[in-house]
């Protein structure tokens, strides 16, 4: 999953005083991907911090229909989307999203009656109650174990998970390994929040391969938090940019709830409130306390309550102790970002009376295309500034 470009001009490309967008929404279900006509107001939405982490909508005339199969979901048809500019004459498309049909609606519009259509990436059908209890095994050091294991076992899940692992795959501590080990699965327990406290508890980040084919996988890797891999300078492309200061999802204090089934199904619980550790040196008397409640349907590290190291906590720790402000930008479509790309945005600033420019720096949130447009609307928080 490239952080850069599909091409090293494509930047500069899309800040050309005119530029032509082009799409194709396919019905990809069979060998030969098919054109579905006269599909339109198509959106896609990737967002990190939802399940699921893809969403495609869109809609087609009612009278264009050719295969009912195409939008009928016990058939499992899943779509394909490409996207790109016209160059010398040429479409220069890439996928951006492949995703399974989840759901349709008859709509009249002033265009007529429409099917809208959507559709959402593999990660959804992933959020199904465990038919089979499960312990990480002491030898294991990677996720991709664990699935491989339940896969090929006499009683594997409902779905089998296809899980591919990316270049990069940060290397566990033993910290983290021993809390990785301590996880268990109960049956009821949800599958996908099993995955993601594993990916967590290694430091690593599980979410579908929404590009690639096959549409069933989901691929494991670094959870690019910072810009080792590269950043890309939006500030060209923005047409108008809001920014919160600070950010919501900033915070110096976690109020973390955790929720779960048992094996009964009885819906468990625990809360632990975690500071940053800066209050405890620097004391309270220089800024507001925000206390920032955060609630996940997920089971912690240690199976019954929330540790000081519990991993999902660190990680929400970090993230609205590193949220400086919140970005939201329209404009041209970028179709090769996606979330976790680390994004530049510049802006002037006084400081003390002299008026520089520098850069909000930052990981993609979530971003939506707009197809038809060839405008994208972009969301990102803010850790520092450089």
């Amino acid at each position: 999953m490239p952080v850069t470009p599909w091409a090293a001009d494509s930047l500069t490309h899309v800040q050309s005083p005119v530029v032509q967008h082009t799409w194709t929404v396919y019905d990809d279900s069979a060998a030969s991907p098919v054109a579905i006509p006269g599909a339109r107001n198509v959106k896609v939405t990737l967002d990190r911090g939802k399940v699921p982490f893809g969403e495609l909508t869109f809609d087609v005339p009612l009278l264009t229909r050719t295969n009912d199969h195409t939008y009928a979901i016990p058939y499992s048809p899943h779509y394909r989307v490409d996207a790109g500019y016209i160059r010398d004459g040429v479409p220069d498309t890439h996928p951006i999203l492949r995703a399974y049909l989840t759901n349709t609606e008859l709509v009249f519009t002033p265009e007529g009656p429409m099917r809208r259509i959507t559709a959402q990436t593999i990660d959804t059908v992933h959020e199904f109650p465990s038919n089979r209890s499960y312990n990480v095994s002491d030898s294991f050091t990677r996720v991709k174990q664990v699935t491989d294991a339940i896969n090929a076992s006499s009683t594997p899940w409902w779905r089998l998970i296809n899980l591919t692992e990316e270049a990069g795959l940060p290397t566990p501590t033993s910290a983290q390994l021993a809390v990785f080990r301590n996880l268990n699965l109960d049956v009821g327990d949800t599958v996908g929040d099993f995955l993601r406290s594993m990916a967590a508890s290694l430091g690593q980040w599980i979410r579908p391969d929404h590009r690639a084919t096959p549409v069933t996988s989901l691929i494991i890797g670094p959870p690019r938090v910072d810009a080792s891999a590269g950043s890309t300078d939006v500030t060209p492309l923005v047409e108008s940019d809001t920014l919160i200061r600070p950010s919501p999802n900033a915070g110096n204090v976690l109020d973390l709830t955790m929720s779960w089934p048992d094996s009964t199904g009885a819906l468990k619980s625990a809360r632990k409130v975690y500071p940053d550790p800066s209050l405890d040196t620097v004391g309270v008397s220089w800024g507001l306390i925000i206390v920032k409640p955060v609630s996940v349907l997920a089971r912690p590290a240690n199976g019954t309550s929330l540790t000081a190291t519990d991993p999902t906590a660190m990680a929400w720790l970090d993230k609205i102790t590193r949220a400086r402000g919140q970005h939201t930008f329209t404009g041209r479509a970028a179709y090769w970002l996606q979330p976790g790309d680390w994004l530049a945005i510049g802006f002037p600033y006084t400081d003390e009376g002299t008026n520089t420019t520098g850069h909000d720096q930052g990981p993609l949130d979530r971003i939506e295309f707009n197809l038809d447009s060839g405008t994208m609307s972009v969301t990102f928080d803010a850790i520092y500034y450089g």
